[in-house]
Formats: C-alpha cells, sequence, structure tokens
C-alpha cells in the first residue's frame, strides 16, 4: 500500500513472508507507484493481488504492470529481465548458488533471481526453497522491518487504541 500524505509517501509492507527478496519486490513495486505519479496527494492506492505465487506482470491493470516492470528493471539493471537455468529439473541448492553467483558478478540479488525464476517457470517449490537458502540465517524480513518501524515511530503522536492496532497489524509486542 501506498499513502501520499502531507507531502510525502508512505509506503506499508502486508506481503505475508519473511523472504527478503520478496519484500524488496513489493518495496520497489510500491516505489514504482511513487515514482511514475500513479499516488495522488491524499490518496491511497493498494494493491491486493499478492497471493501466495504472485510476484511480477500477473495484474491485468497497466498501472501494476508499469510497476512491475519498473521494480524488474530496478532490480535487474535492465528491462524485461528473466532467468532460466540449463537444467530441465534443478534442486534449491543448485539453483541459490547459481543465482548466487550469477547475482554476485551483476550485482543483481540473487533472492530476486531465484524468485524470477519461479514466477517464469512455474516452480515455486524450488525457487522459494532456493530463496531460503539464500536468506540463510538472517532475521525473517517482517521482524526488522516492524523494528525499524517502531525505532522510528512517534508513539506518543497515537492513541494506546491506535497503537493496539499497530501491534496486532504488525505481530509485534514492542512499541
Amino acid at each position: 500500500m501506498v499513502v501520499q500524505t502531507n507531502d510525502r509517501p508512505v509506503i506499508v509492507l502486508s506481503k505475508n513472508t519473511d523472504i527478503w527478496a520478496w519484500q524488496l519486490f513489493v518495496l520497489t513495486h510500491e516505489v514504482a507507484h511513487i515514482a511514475l505519479g500513479h499516488v495522488e496527494y491524499d490518496e491511497i492506492l493498494i494493491d491486493e493481488e499478492l497471493g501466495k505465487d504472485s510476484y511480477a506482470m500477473a495484474d491485468p491493470d497497466l498501472d501494476e504492470r508499469a510497476a512491475d516492470s519498473f521494480a524488474i528493471e530496478l532490480l535487474n539493471g535492465r528491462p524485461d529481465a528473466t532467468y532460466r537455468v540449463s537444467e530441465e529439473r534443478v534442486n534449491a541448492p543448485t539453483l541459490a548458488k547459481a543465482a548466487y553467483e550469477y547475482g554476485k558478478s551483476g550485482q543483481i540479488d540473487p533472492g530476486h533471481i531465484v524468485l524470477n525464476y519461479a514466477h517464469r517457470s512455474g516452480d515455486w517449490a524450488t525457487g522459494v526453497a532456493a530463496a531460503k537458502l539464500l536468506q540463510a540465517d538472517n532475521p525473517p524480513a517482517a521482524s526488522v522491518i516492524n523494528e525499524a518501524m517502531w525505532r522510528e515511530f512517534e508513539s506518543d503522536d497515537f492513541s494506546e487504541d491506535n497503537l493496539e492496532f499497530l501491534r496486532r497489524a504488525t505481530g509485534t509486542i514492542v512499541g
């Protein structure tokens, strides 16, 4: 979701995943809505099509496709980037290793590469497993995002009811 208020945009990430690469794509997609002028002052834009297997270019809405294209180009340095493997079947460790090596040489997030592969091939199980391997022991994306939000948050500006809503919405107890 993007909210344009008080001359500044606010992005709310609500994709229920701990995978950093997926949150990165959603974030760049929302940044694209801002950069492309899809959100007017005092307007809220909500992307509702964030299903389990959604990633990019699946929405028939032209603004959504434009935001996906912008995000893909921003993440890859080139438009319409797609990733394939030379083998007919690939396992998660092999995919993760290949994505890591290619990403390192091309300065591309390897998690994005494996999710792009999953989207294009339809092999979500392997792509998500590879993304989890790449993430390794790093903390879940949502917990780090929530911690950053609470650090910057001025809780004195909100009622206890609103704070409780935010705690429930983010799944956090801190605040």
